[in-house]
């Protein structure tokens, strides 16, 4: 995919349908999430994260999250540890996420 032409087509696309949540995580942990089927060849997956995070000797230590659509009407989300230096990273966090699909 060159483009965003080449993923929604030269008929203009646009939004077909917008589902979205939120995961409160524990580091290290899984969840799956049923959503209302889309196209998986259509869809995109946006996640944010916010966590609480420790600083010691000027360095940030968080816990992220990620996702992937494993099928047409199933979000999985992880959550693991992103370190920046030294330090513990934090055990929780809120993972955003959104599934959107294109016409």
């Amino acid at each position: 995919m060159s483009n965003l032409t080449d993923f929604i087509g030269s008929s203009g696309g646009g939004v077909k349908s917008i589902q979205s949540g939120v995961w409160n995580f524990t580091v290290g942990t899984t969840t799956t999430i049923t959503i209302t089927p889309v196209n998986k060849a259509k869809s995109v997956v946006n996640i944010s994260n916010t966590s609480a995070y420790y600083a010691r000797d000027n360095y940030s230590n968080a816990s992220v999250a990620g996702g992937n659509l494993t099928s047409n009407t199933t979000l999985r989300l992880a959550a693991g540890t992103g370190l920046i230096g030294n330090g513990a990273a934090s055990s929780s966090g809120y993972c955003y996420w959104q599934v959107i699909e294109y016409n």
